[in-house]
């Protein structure tokens, strides 16, 4: 059978509405169910966890606190606009800080985005683990960015929650001495 040019095709564009419902049922079950924990509190003691960096490395955090007196771990999203402005604020006062014996690990959740191209993109460099969100909702992390600092001794000595964290906050865990010249 030959059409002609001017014949019009149609074509069904619409989705059966079971795959719209199926799609907000899935995002209401996320929204009400799937809840972090108790966010962690100041003097707790730091649930373990292992996860890999970016060069596939596995990473766990009871080996890496006897390094420093204090891990600051950083929570964040490549779609997290807050995140983007505090990750070169967070590699400069790492940087800094390389002799004040503590060390950062950002944790890389909910994204789909490559990681690294992210912080290459904002030029820095800094240990990234990837796929963190179960250790997001284990510490109660309901937002990005948020950071976790943890003594030596496998304490909780700071929680700051999303929307609570600016580089004066970075600054007074990293660097405390450029905090106080400001």
């Amino acid at each position: 059978m030959m059409y002609s040019t001017t014949q019009a095709q149609t074509v069904n564009t619409t989705k059966p509405i079971w795959l719209y419902t199926s799609a907000l049922i899935a995002a209401m079950l996320w929204v009400f169910c799937v809840k972090p924990a108790k966010a962690l509190e100041i003097g707790e003691t730091a649930p373990n966890w292992m996860l890999y960096n970016t060069n596939g490395e596995a990473v766990l955090l009871y080996e890496e606190l006897p390094k420093s007196a204090k891990t600051v771990l950083f929570f964040w999203a490549s779609w997290c606009q807050r995140c983007s402005e505090l990750l070169p604020t967070l590699s400069q006062l790492a940087s800094l800080n390389a002799s004040e014996n503590a060390q950062v690990f950002t944790l890389n959740l909910w994204d789909e985005q490559d990681p690294t191209e992210h912080l290459a993109s904002l030029n820095t460099n800094l240990p990234t683990l990837i796929k963190a969100e179960a250790v997001a909702q284990r510490y109660g992390v309901a937002g990005t960015p948020a950071i976790i600092v943890i003594d030596d001794q496998r304490q909780v000595i700071a929680v700051q929650q999303a929307g609570e964290v600016t580089p004066q906050t970075l600054a007074h865990w990293l660097h405390p001495k450029v905090e106080s010249s400001r």
